[in-house]
């Protein structure tokens, strides 16, 4: 249904033409605006025509103008009865039709039932209390409303509204909106949009809900200014035109849900159980060791190679694709992330150590990996990165992880004092940089306060400065050749703590201002774990 706006001055004085700066006037404005989509008697909001707003209704067969004064006077007082019947003065009287109440009531000048609602910044003194209470839910304060109504109606008895209703009428019509403060406006709106949108299904990001809110207060600002001469139809917005608008705006969110989905924020259950931990703060170094346990008395290898699997697509494809998946779909994209792993022909065992390394990082550290890393390295490099994010200052994490054959510790424990020593060189944290703002995409990525460390401009030691050393050795123990006994698990407690003993030495003294982090894996054979892994792999 088209109404006709409610114009019977065309000029421009007042409203307006006075209305610069009224962005609290604008804010109340999408409020009602919210409220009439949600409100199918609300059939167009006006801004500027009768009164400051006024809300077209019907009900039924009851056509209704709500008149909506709103009012943004600072003061130290609440409003007051004397306040609001107060009439101005002249020189020698005082002038009708100037109090607030009268102006109100003069908006009854049309042919629909009248209403009104003043919004105000400042609250009511408590003989006005009443009036507050929401239309339909005033069964409390029914006398004291009635009283309301006698009193006004002796209030300047000879001014009368165009359709002779009198301030009797006006009082018992009135809902007065104590609406707070303007910031207090625009976070109600901000979280009215985000609770419409998740009831329709959509999400939307806060920073796309406080889009939309400036939006809609952008369309009250333009009906608010359009000229009542010459554009008095868009004075008014009508709640098929707004209804359209938000339809739109919902498509987009679905739309484009997967655009902005921050991709590493889901984690599965931790598999492995950690089961010793040291900090060494004053020298900078740490250790963490992790279970597998035993299941019926078998060590959980098969389980291991699973929980390890679901990893692969993080590992292997870039953030955009993982978004298009939930963290339950991660078996739909394990055959892209094999045909990504083959073509970089990356050999089993260093998958194996990788994955491992991954999932302590993601699962025990809740850390951010950069996508792809495994597919781009030079000489010195990490073979894997994270963000880990500390209330003290977020940290990159460049990892090494290794699978240890009995046989191979003495080469391994040398390969790996020689890469620590280049890992913070200037030339490969220059070369770690370059991947990461090639991999990363910031919209799937949390905020990080280490982000302006990934530029060409920033400083390299700032950047060694953010940067921790993980290693991870999933090594060979005899406390598990042999298959589960009662104590193995101290023995595993043990053993890590002399393992890391062993590796104290081997780490440069010269790094010691850098963070090295021990993660220690104890596997029964490397070999026979590799084969479960890619007989997972390939079911």
């Amino acid at each position: 249904m088209t109404l006709d706006v409610l114009i019977d001055d065309p000029s421009n004085a007042g409203g307006v033409a006075a209305r610069a700066g009224f962005t609290y006037q604008d804010q109340v404005g999408v409020g009602f605006l919210l409220d009439m989509l949600e409100d199918a008697t609300i059939v167009a909001v006006e801004f500027e025509t009768a009164d400051d707003i006024t809300l077209r209704i019907l009900e039924e067969d009851r056509s209704i103008n709500e008149y909506v004064q709103v009012k943004t006077t600072e003061d130290d007082r609440k409003w007051s009865i004397k306040e609001i019947t107060e009439r101005s003065k002249s020189s020698t009287k005082t002038l009708p039709g100037t109090s607030l109440c009268e102006k109100s009531l003069a908006c009854d000048r049309f042919e629909a039932e009248p209403r009104f609602r003043i919004v105000s910044r400042r609250d009511v003194a408590s003989a006005l209390k009443p009036f507050c209470a929401p239309r339909g839910r005033r069964k409390a304060v029914t006398e004291k409303l009635a009283a309301l109504k006698e009193s006004f109606s002796n209030k300047h008895k000879s001014f009368t509204s165009k359709n002779k209703r009198n301030l009797g009428h006006w009082a018992e019509t009135l809902y007065w909106q104590v609406a707070g403060s303007s910031d207090g406006l625009e976070r109600d709106g901000i979280n009215k949009i985000l609770r419409m949108c998740e009831a329709q299904g959509s999400i939307p990001g806060i920073t796309r809900a406080e889009a939309m809110y400036k939006e809609l207060l952008s369309q009250v600002r333009e009906a608010s200014e359009a000229d009542r001469a010459t554009d008095g139809d868009k004075k008014s917005l009508a709640r098929a035109t707004v209804q359209q608008w938000w339809k739109e705006k919902l498509a987009d969110i679905r739309a484009n849900a997967r655009l902005d989905l921050k991709v590493y924020t889901t984690l599965p259950e931790p598999f492995l159980k950690e089961i010793a931990k040291l900090d060494e703060v004053a020298i900078a170094r740490s250790m963490r060791s992790f279970d597998v346990e035993f299941d019926d008395g078998e060590w959980r290898s098969e389980a291991l190679c699973d929980y390890l699997v679901d990893w692969l697509p993080e590992i292997a494809l870039p953030s955009h694709t993982l978004a298009q998946f939930d963290r339950f779909s991660a078996r739909q994209l394990l055959p892209r992330a094999l045909d990504a792993l083959k073509g970089r022909r990356i050999d089993v065992d260093t998958l194996l150590a990788e994955v491992l390394l991954h999932a302590v990082m993601r699962n025990h550290l809740n850390s951010e990996p950069m996508p792809c890393r495994l597919f781009n390295m030079e000489d010195g490099t990490a073979t894997s990165a994270h963000i880990v994010f500390n209330d003290s200052g977020d940290q990159l994490w460049l990892g090494r992880p290794h699978l240890l054959r009995a046989d191979q510790r003495d080469d391994i424990l040398t390969e790996i004092a020689e890469g620590l020593h280049e890992a913070v060189s200037s030339g490969v944290l220059k070369a770690e940089r370059r991947f990461i703002m090639t991999l990363r995409e910031p919209h799937h990525a949390r905020p990080s306060s280490i982000d302006g460390l990934f530029t060409d401009r920033a400083k390299i030691e700032d950047l060694r400065r953010a940067v921790r050393l993980p290693i991870l050795l999933a090594y060979e123990s005899p406390h598990l050749a042999t298959g589960f006994y009662n104590a193995y698990l101290s023995d595993l407690i043990s053993e890590a703590n002399m393992e890391y003993e062993k590796l104290k030495p081997v780490l440069p003294a010269t790094l010691v201002s850098i963070s090295v982090h021990i993660f220690l894996i104890p596997i029964p054979n490397v070999d026979s774990l590799l084969s479960e892994f890619e007989k997972v792999i390939k079911r």
